[in-house]
């Protein structure tokens, strides 16, 4: 944590002071830093002690001026405290803090604990293609200079630590402890007939509701997962699925996972049948198979269907991807690269339409594309983020509406196979009409009068209006995600145009509104990154879509409070009202939700609903500070950012659900 991290403190339940350690650059004394500190973890404490009498409490954060704090339970009778800078990216320490209890609960247990922290990782996912590189430059099956990152999920208390500890000591244990966050443990999985090892680092993950938003940090990078249920209990059955959606959400594309259903000793107390799990595994894709921690029963044929998958996986890739991405020169069309894989006795690759992959993955190509935005970013070297899809009666495509890092709306034009009939005049009414200041028209077939025009209006329009044409390609390959190229045909002349992000003068009021956001967005690239493409506006609220048109999560300053919302803001008034009406309909699970991970927070969601108004919201409100109390600003974004990952965590759920 380096210069971030001040002290840490272990406390018991009873309130009583353990142990700590201070940073070297604390500027206290130890006794004087224990005073200043103590009356706001004796506040936080006797909360805790208040609310959490009996249970787990998990994790929560308290944020004064000087300090942020993280109070987390280190086992049922002891509280791990992690004081920090003010300006501390919460989200990536709880990672490691959750390692550092876990390591605390084990030694009061008396259990084996590595001294080890490992490294985690918190940038965004590399593009798959990308990734698959570099492990296949690296990776040679006949020795072990690779290691797989292999995450255990399920519900807590289904056997995931017992099946570790049976893997890798070879026996069980009776007496159950709940995993804390994370534990992480290594083991080689050997194959001499083959010639082959696999080395994994098995990372156990707490399947307590608490620990559910430490997933998303977790997943990335895994190249295995292993989703356990009981047997015995039906409920970590049903569970499976929401697992699934979170290693499919958060893990790699192309993560090989397997289903296991443990606890095969307890056949008297069974409740899910054998059938029933080899049915979800067909549903899912997955390898299914059943286990017994206790006795030992499968537990390493489990692990070993993870590391021949692995094998069998690579070894197909390798001369695939060496073949598409190194030795074929660009200019070698489609049927040559079949014809040289035929030749080296590999699979085909096929060359698909985004019709065809847009019916296989069961979209539109609105949303194929918006899925893939990360593509066309790193194409264009823009931050685009999707706002709504919008469509022009007198053009039959749809327009994807999305906004750049300086706020300029962009529409990105599927034209596809429909050069030749495509309409110039319907695009630039479009500009016009959504006062955008840039359109990408992705075409599949080329087309060379199409591309002079582009050139032409290029240099012939308003230097702040941009227009890229660009062509897509997509290739398939058996067993992995499709390989997805695009390339620049036309562009403007950089150089000669300019973005403008403000056309007019702003008042003393907006200026200062506008260095508010820009504040906050400076944050949200190191606590929320998922918002940090957000559009900054002169206004009191910016806005975050949330995927339904006309639906967002607002951030809101005034100058008497601040707060965060979902606005139903579709221009149709109808909708808004529906889509209100449906999401109230969950209020008791969203509010039970939200009120479980913001502990801290005391007041409650306000659900505002007028029947002839435009819009709705449903919004949290901090009502003791605002724009004009500059000083409290740095309090005011880490409250903002906080409370709208509550809202999000407790609301996405809902809103995926939602009709219309």
């Amino acid at each position: 944590m380096g210069k971030e991290l001040h002290a840490v403190l272990l406390y018991n339940r009873k309130r009583e002071l353990l142990d700590f350690l201070f940073g070297d650059e604390l500027g206290f004394d130890d006794q004087d830093f224990l005073t200043y500190i103590n009356s706001t973890i004796t506040l936080v404490l006797n909360k805790i002690a208040d609310k959490f009498k009996e249970g787990s409490f998990g994790m929560g954060t308290y944020d004064t001026d000087d300090f942020r704090y993280i109070f987390c339970e280190a086992g049922p009778d002891n509280i791990l405290i992690s004081i920090l800078d003010s300006t501390t990216i919460v989200e990536n320490t709880l990672a490691y803090v959750y390692i550092v209890a876990e390591k605390v609960a084990r030694i009061f247990d008396g259990r084996p604990v590595s001294p080890v922290i490992p490294k985690l990782d918190f940038t965004k996912n590399e593009e798959v293609v990308q990734r698959k590189l570099d492990v296949l430059q690296r990776i040679q099956f006949h020795s072990s200079d690779y290691v797989y990152k292999l995450i255990l999920g399920g519900d807590g208390a289904v056997g995931k630590t017992s099946m570790i500890h049976r893997y890798i000591e070879g026996f069980f244990k009776t007496d159950y402890k709940a995993t804390i966050g994370t534990y992480i443990s290594k083991k080689e999985c050997k194959f001499d007939n083959l010639g082959s090892t696999v080395r994994f680092v098995i990372w156990d993950l707490a399947g307590q509701e608490q620990f559910k938003q430490m997933r998303h940090i977790y997943l990335p990078n895994s190249e295995a997962g292993i989703i356990v249920y009981d047997i015995t209990r039906r409920d970590t059955f049903e569970n499976v699925m929401e697992w699934y959606q979170d290693f499919k959400k958060y893990a790699p594309v192309d993560i090989i996972i397997i289903l296991v259903g443990n606890k095969t000793d307890l056949e008297a107390a069974r409740q899910v049948s054998t059938q029933e799990g080899k049915k979800l595994a067909d549903d899912l894709g997955l390898h299914f198979i059943e286990t017994s921690a206790k006795s030992g029963e499968n537990v390493d044929e489990s692990f070993e269907i993870i590391a021949l998958q692995i094998i069998k996986r690579f070894v197909e890739a390798v001369e695939v991807y060496k073949l598409i991405t190194k030795r074929i020169p660009e200019n070698v069309e489609v049927d040559q690269k079949q014809s040289i894989l035929r030749a080296g006795g590999m699979e085909e690759i096929e060359k698909i339409s985004l019709d065809f992959a847009c019916k296989e993955e069961n979209v539109t190509c609105e949303e194929w594309l918006e899925k893939n935005l990360h593509y066309l970013n790193d194409t264009l070297n823009l931050s685009l983020s999707p706002v709504e899809t919008w469509k022009n009666d007198l053009h039959t495509p749809r327009y994807i509406i999305t906004m750049d890092k300086y706020g300029n709306r962009v529409l990105i034009v599927p034209i596809l196979g429909r050069g030749e009939e495509f309409n110039l005049n319907a695009l630039i009414t479009a500009l016009a009409s959504q006062e955008a200041k840039i359109a990408i028209l992705i075409s599949e077939v080329e087309n060379s009068n199409l591309e002079k025009a582009i050139i032409w209006l290029n240099n012939n329009t308003r230097e702040d209006v941009f227009l890229y044409y660009l062509m897509l390609e997509i290739f398939k390959i058996p067993n992995f995600a499709p390989l997805l190229k695009f390339s620049k045909i036309s562009g403007p002349p950089m150089g000669l145009k300019r973005i403008k992000k403000f056309q007019e003068p702003l008042s003393e009021k907006e200026k200062l509104r506008v260095d508010f956001w820009n504040y906050l967005v400076e944050k949200l690239k190191k606590m929320y990154p998922e918002h940090s493409n957000i559009e900054i506006l002169k206004n009191s609220w910016i806005f975050k879509p949330t995927g339904k048109d006309g639906l967002y999560y607002a951030y809101i300053i005034q100058d008497d409070f601040y707060a965060v919302e979902i606005y139903f803001g579709n221009i149709n008034p109808e909708i808004n009202n529906k889509r209100f009406e449906e999401l109230k309909s969950f209020k008791k699970n969203i509010e039970e939700r939200f009120s479980e991970i913001s502990w801290h927070l005391s007041e409650e969601l306000e659900w505002n609903f007028e029947k002839n108004r435009n819009f709705q919201s449903i919004r949290y409100r901090f009502r003791d500070a605002g724009l004009s109390n500059k000083k409290k600003w740095n309090e005011i974004q880490f409250n903002l950012i906080d409370t709208m990952k509550c809202l999000v965590s407790s609301s996405e759920p809902y809103i995926k659900k939602l009709s219309i």
